[in-house]
């Protein structure tokens, strides 16, 4: 599957197949939802066996941006693919005014992260080839089960959190 390069600004360059991106250190998207429920938790997944950061915990979906996709259109689809959620565009929203758009390090390129939550009363249906594992936590408790050794997450989910926690404090 292709997926665009972009450069430091995040204006699309070329494309490549997505399992050569890393390798190549060129600079790309990717999309996170937050999926959270009736009860304000956060839905988090476990990374299968044969994914890059298996066994770990992450952001309720996460994938990389197709080449020709918009952030909000990946978002939508890894919904359906990962989870099972089939939610019409105008339910997906940021906590913030604006999506929260940050970027991180991955060897020597910059992935250009887009953050979506939504709220669902649904009960996802995880896709075992994509997901090996669910559970609903306290955003709050994420910092301490990573320090208690309770849970492994992904180095993107917690830079996410970390940028979350840096715009509620920002005047």
């Amino acid at each position: 599957m292709l997926i665009d390069t972009v450069n430091k600004v995040d204006q699309v360059t070329g494309t490549i197949e997505k399992a050569a991106a890393l390798d190549a250190g060129v600079n790309f998207r990717v999309v996170h939802v937050f999926v959270f429920n009736d009860k304000g938790e956060l839905l988090i997944q476990q990374i299968p066996q044969g994914k890059r950061h298996a066994g770990m915990w992450g952001s309720s979906v996460a994938g990389y941006v197709y080449s020709g996709e918009s952030y909000e259109q990946a978002a939508l689809r890894r919904l359906r693919q990962e989870l099972g959620i089939d939610t019409p565009q105008r339910t997906i929203h940021t906590p913030m005014p604006l999506i929260l758009k940050t970027t991180m390090k991955e060897g020597e390129a910059d992935k250009f992260i887009a953050l979506f939550t939504t709220k669902t009363s649904l009960s996802p249906v995880p896709n075992s080839a994509e997901v090996a594992a669910i559970n609903w936590i306290n955003v709050d408790d994420v910092e301490g089960l990573a320090q208690a050794g309770m849970r492994q997450f992904t180095p993107t989910f917690l830079h996410l959190i970390e940028a979350i926690k840096k715009q509620e404090t920002t005047p």
